[in-house]
Parts: C-alpha cells; structure tokens; sequence
C-alpha cells in the first residue's frame, strides 16, 4: 500500500479514471479531497467583502462616463471601449442576448409592457459589438436629443 500511494500522485479527476483498481480506490479519495478543496476556495472566495468598489459602483462610474459622451457619439466610443479588450465568449453572449432582449421588446409592441424600452436595451447590448448598430444608434440618439431639445424651447417660450 505504501508503494503505490508513493507511486500515485493523480492531478486531476481525469487521471484517476486511468488507474489500475486498487489505485484507483486511493487516486479517487485524493480525487474527493482536492474537489473539496476547491469548492472551499471558491465559496470563500465568493463570500469575502470586496474592498474595492462592487458591481453598482462599476456599473454606475460606466453609465455616467456613457451619459457624459456627445450625444451623437456614444454608442461608437462604447463600441470602441467593448473592442479593446476583445473577448469570444462575451461577445457571443452579448449579441444572442441582445438578440433575445430585442425580440422580447417586439413582442412586447403587441402585449402589455415597455416594448420600446425593451427594444432600446437589446439594441445597445448588440451596438456593443456591432459599429454598423453603434452607428445607427448614435444617429438616432442625435436626432432624438435635437427634437427633445426643439420641444423644451417651444415649451419655454409658451410659458
């Protein structure tokens, strides 16, 4: 017993299926331990406090420096921030989502809820990785803002 827990060192679960039956008995308990221990590390890991800034904090510093941007030019430079640091798996669940969440709003024109809002959401996920969508997003965000703009003026100079 002494020679094979010397001769058995299994690195992962995979090597354990490769052993002879009575290596396997020990290569399995080693098996059990190390995926004990992982799954410690990683419950720790997700219960310790942060002390940098969390998720909201992120998420807010992003949409304010998003809001601060020209109107006109926000959704290109978004693009161009999502392509520095270019990522496949991201990528593909950016645009399936953004994809799921635009049809949703569609579907939405026709039942109760904010069909639009909806649509506006899934768009901007997908504008993330598309410039030909960032482009069109960008224009009609100019022209929005321009005729929010002509309306507060006419409505100013009613009052």
């Amino acid at each position: 017993m002494a020679v094979l827990s010397e001769t058995i060192r299994p690195s992962s679960v995979t090597a354990c299926r490769r052993r002879p039956r009575q290596a396997v008995q020990l290569a399995s308990i080693k098996c059990r331990k190390r995926g004990l221990e992982l799954r410690r590390a990683r419950r720790h890991h997700n219960n310790r406090t942060h002390d940098g800034p969390n998720m909201f904090d992120w998420l807010r510093a992003h949409l304010r420096a998003f809001l601060a941007s020209r109107s006109g030019t926000r959704f290109r430079r978004q693009h161009r921030r999502r392509q520095a640091h270019p990522h496949p798996a991201r990528t593909i669940f950016a645009v399936i989502g953004g994809v799921l969440v635009f049809l949703t709003g569609i579907l939405m024109l026709v039942t109760p809820g904010p069909g639009l809002l909806v649509m506006a959401i899934g768009a901007a996920l997908i504008a993330g990785e598309s410039l030909l969508i960032a482009r069109w997003l960008d224009r009609f965000d100019f022209h929005a803002s321009a005729c929010w703009a002509r309306w507060r003026a006419r409505r100013a100079q009613r009052e």
